[in-house]
């Protein structure tokens, strides 16, 4: 399984016909103050599926990490293809967050594993200034 994208937008989905559909992609959030909570937060996150292997039951792991360093979310998740999903096919994964707790300015980092595909998506919390 290669990760061939990850982001985090306000909202996103699968359309009937294969489409992954992205509304309001963001690496940065203003806010007046802290802490501060963001309604709804999606992490997409697209795989190429290549071998037989990423065809079965697998976790992916989502570490969040705020600008020092402290862990805001750590977990292992399933991820179950469907029957549709063949060797060589991009598949979307999305994981939503509801009402997430941004507790400071600054840079977070989302850490995504999948098999032995690791990569980040960087969020950035900052002052709004009128």
């Amino acid at each position: 399984m290669k990760i061939c994208f990850a982001t985090l937008s306000d909202a996103a989905n699968a359309s009937q016909d294969g489409k992954t559909n992205i509304l309001g992609i963001f690496q940065r959030l203003y806010t007046q103050s802290v802490p501060a909570t963001h309604g709804t937060m999606v992490l997409t996150i697209m795989f190429r599926i290549t071998e037989v292997s990423d065809l079965h039951p697998q976790e992916i792991h989502i570490v969040i990490n705020d600008p020092d360093g402290d862990e805001l979310f750590n977990n292992s998740l399933p991820y179950e293809p469907d029957a549709t999903i063949k060797i060589g096919m991009v598949h979307s994964y999305f994981l939503i967050f509801s009402s997430f707790l941004l507790p400071k300015f600054g840079d977070y980092t989302i850490h995504i594993q999948a098999g032995n595909e690791f990569t980040s998506v960087p969020l950035s919390v900052v002052p709004f200034a009128p």
